[in-house]
């Protein structure tokens, strides 16, 4: 509830007391939440040293036991980290990880959001024909899910892609589809 409303200290308040009573009660699955919890409100905040280091906490707490749907979760929120971080190589070797148990579930909305970030990982290291395959993949999904956010993001990033090669007729196609939504 204060996540969403930009209350990140507040809201990383109440996940460390939920840390410290999961602890106190043995709980890992109530803490390894807690723990990617406030990786991501970390990552929000721009402090991506924190975010790794919750991350990686939650990511050692759910290899012991946590369920293939929470494992990808924390996967994919370190990948994305790596990514701020302009660590491109680390970013996909979490991410593809975190593809293929979302491969294993048949779980499509994180495998278009893997996808994606894989595609960014490639953009970023200037490598625009993997870019390209990766965004495409994302989009077929995204168009396939009906979800308007995540499907604008993945237009967004053709339009980007396609202007950075001076494509710019293919650029304000994708760029408009996405303003559309």
């Amino acid at each position: 509830m204060y996540y969403d409303k930009g209350e990140y200290i507040k809201s990383s308040s109440y996940f460390l007391e939920s840390i410290k009573l999961a602890k106190e009660i043995g709980d890992e699955e109530s803490e390894g939440n807690a723990y990617n919890n406030l990786g991501s409100i970390y990552s929000a905040m721009g402090d991506f040293d924190m975010s790794m280091t919750y991350h990686l906490k939650a990511l050692a707490i759910r290899e012991k036991s946590a369920t293939k749907m929470q494992m990808s979760s924390v996967l994919l929120n370190i990948g994305t980290v790596h990514l701020a971080l302009k660590e491109n190589e680390a970013a996909r070797e979490y991410l593809r990880r975190s593809l293929s148990i979302d491969t294993d579930l048949n779980d499509l909305e994180g495998i278009a959001l893997n996808y994606n970030s894989i595609g960014v990982s490639y953009y970023n290291d200037g490598i625009m024909d993997s870019a390209l395959f990766y965004y495409q993949r994302a989009l077929k999904l995204h168009t396939e899910l009906g979800y308007p956010e995540p499907l604008a993001i993945s237009y967004n990033n053709l339009g980007e892609m396609f202007n950075a090669q001076g494509e710019y007729k293919n650029a304000i196609e994708f760029c408009s589809q996405s303003y559309a939504l």
